[in-house]
C-alpha cells in the first residue's frame, strides 16, 4: 500500500489508481486512465488526458509509479515494480476492467484467477462479479492476441462440472465466458466476443437483457 507520508501529495483519484494497479498486478496508459480514473465530469476526454498525464507524471516524481516506452513516439506504460513483460495482454486486462467499471456496478474482480487451477489446470485473466439491474452476475475472462481460444477443452470440462452445479463454492452466481480478442475465436466452445476495440461492447449488455429482462 501507498505509504502515509505522502498521501498528502496525492489526490483520492491518484491513491485510487496506485492502488489497482498494486493490488492487480496491472499497468495503465495516460489513455486509460483518463477513461476512468480522471474522467471528467463532462466526459471532456481531452481535458481528462491532461489531468491524466499531469497526475501520472507526479506520481512517478513521487516514487509512487514508474514509467517506460520503447521508442519517444510511443505513450508511457505506467507500473509499479519490475518493468512490465506482456505489455499488451496486460493492457487488455486492464481496459477491460476499466470498460466494466464505467459500465457496470462490479462488485468484485481477482485478476489471474486461481481457485480453479487445482482442478482444472487453468487461471482465466479474470473472474469478475458484477450487478446488472437486480441480477448478480459473473463471468469468466480471457484476454487473447490471437484468435485461438485458451484452454478450451479445460473451459468445456469446467462449464460441464458447472452446469451440472459442482462449482457453487467457487462460482455461485449465473455465469459468462467472455473472450476479448482481435478476432472472433474459432471455437465451439462459443463465449461471448467482445473486439479487443470495445465497437462491439454493447454486445454484452444486448446478451445480458435477452438473457435476464425479455425472458
Amino acid at each position: 500500500m501507498i505509504a502515509m507520508a505522502n498521501r498528502k501529495h496525492l489526490t483520492s483519484r491518484d491513491i485510487k489508481l496506485i492502488d489497482f494497479l498494486e493490488e492487480n498486478n496491472l499497468i495503465i496508459t495516460a489513455e486509460l486512465a483518463a477513461q476512468y480514473f480522471y474522467r471528467s465530469p463532462t466526459n471532456n476526454f481531452r481535458s481528462a488526458l491532461t489531468v491524466a498525464q499531469r497526475r501520472l507524471a507526479l506520481c512517478c516524481e513521487l516514487g509512487q509509479l514508474k514509467r517506460c516506452r520503447d521508442h519517444i513516439d510511443q505513450c508511457y506504460i505506467y507500473y509499479l515494480g519490475k518493468r512490465p513483460s506482456k505489455v499488451d495482454h496486460r493492457l487488455m486486462v486492464t481496459e477491460f476492467l476499466i470498460n466494466m467499471q464505467k459500465k457496470y456496478e462490479v462488485i468484485k474482480f481477482k485478476v489471474e484467477f486461481k481457485e480453479l487451477e487445482k482442478q482444472y489446470s487453468m487461471r482465466p485473466d479474470v473472474f469478475i462479479v458484477f450487478k446488472f439491474g437486480n441480477k448478480i452476475v459473473s463471468a469468466l475472462v480471457e484476454c487473447e492476441n490471437t484468435k485461438t481460444y485458451s484452454n478450451e477443452t479445460k473451459y468445456k470440462t469446467l462449464y460441464t462440472d458447472y452446469a451440472n452445479k459442482k462449482l457453487l463454492h467457487i462460482l455461485p452466481y449465473p455465469l459468462w465466458l467472455i473472450c476479448i480478442s482481435k478476432q472472433e475465436p474459432e471455437t465451439t466452445l462459443k463465449p461471448l466476443w467482445i473486439n479487443s476495440d470495445y465497437s462491439n461492447f454493447s454486445i454484452l449488455e444486448q446478451q445480458l437483457i435477452r438473457e435476464y429482462v425479455i425472458k
